[in-house]
């Protein structure tokens, strides 16, 4: 089985938050990063948002460098958030 994450990195905002959550399951992942999403960078726990956190899984596991931004889904992150704004 392949273990599963997401670095908060490769979605740099002005916390410049360095997490990096691992697990075995894509769905344990979620959860955690979701938890994460909504306690340390005051996201909204949708089912938009779990989506794309679903998305921004990757294999394997973290590069201790600095991973290059994925700059597309830190928009849909935001507009997901300002969606919950309104």
């Amino acid at each position: 089985m392949t273990r599963k994450y997401i670095d908060c990195r490769m979605f740099p905002d002005s916390s410049g938050c360095t997490m990096v959550m691992v697990a075995d399951s894509v769905d344990e992942l979620v959860d955690c990063a979701m938890n994460h999403s909504v306690h340390v960078h005051h996201a909204k726990d949708t089912q938009e948002f779990r989506n794309i956190l679903r998305q921004s899984c990757h294999d394997g596991h973290p590069s201790e460098k600095v991973p290059a931004a994925q700059y597309m889904t830190v928009m849909a992150m935001r507009s997901e958030a300002m969606k919950q704004i309104k």
